[in-house]
C-alpha cells in the first residue's frame, strides 16, 4: 500500500507514504480514501509525511492536478489545509510541478521534514508561518 491514512487525531488526517508511486490502482487508492471524507462532510485537514515515499512516475503529478481540478467543482470544501512534509528536493519539485499546473483547494504548506518540523507544524496549527515554509494558496 502506497498511501497509509490515519484518523486517529481527526479532523487531522495523517497520510504517510510508503514506497514507490509506479501503478495506477496504488494512486486509486489514494484518490479513493481522499473522496470518503468528502462524502463525510466534516471539515477535516490533512498532514502528509514523504519520509518513506520512493519513487513517483512524474504522470501522477497530471492526475494530481486533475483530481485537484475535479474537488474545485465541489459546492463545498471540506479541505481547510494541508502540510506536507518533504524530504527529498525530488518531491519538493514534484509537489511544485503539480501545484503549478493546478492551484490547491485549500492552503498548502511545504514542510522541510529536515529542519525543526514538529516546531514548525505546531506553528502552522496556530496559524504562525514560518519563514521556513513554502505556500501554495488556492
Amino acid at each position: 500500500m502506497w498511501s497509509l491514512y490515519n484518523y486517529t487525531n481527526f479532523p487531522v488526517v495523517n497520510v504517510s507514504f510508503h514506497g514507490n508511486l509506479n501503478k495506477q490502482e496504488k494512486f486509486n487508492d489514494f484518490i479513493n480514501k481522499w473522496k470518503k471524507l468528502y462524502k463525510e462532510r466534516i471539515p477535516f485537514s490533512f498532514v502528509f509525511d514523504t519520509k518513506e515515499c520512493g519513487y513517483v512516475n512524474i504522470k501522477y503529478c497530471f492526475r494530481m492536478s486533475a483530481f485537484i481540478k475535479e474537488l474545485k467543482r465541489a459546492q463545498k470544501q471540506y479541505l481547510q489545509k494541508s502540510i506536507i512534509i518533504y524530504y527529498r528536493g525530488l518531491i519538493k519539485r514534484l509537489l511544485q510541478l503539480t501545484f503549478s499546473i493546478q492551484s490547491p483547494v485549500a492552503p498548502v504548506y511545504l514542510v522541510n521534514g529536515n529542519d525543526n518540523k514538529e516546531e514548525t507544524i505546531r506553528l502552522l496549527n496556530n496559524n504562525i508561518i514560518p519563514n521556513n515554509v513554502i505556500i501554495y494558496l488556492p
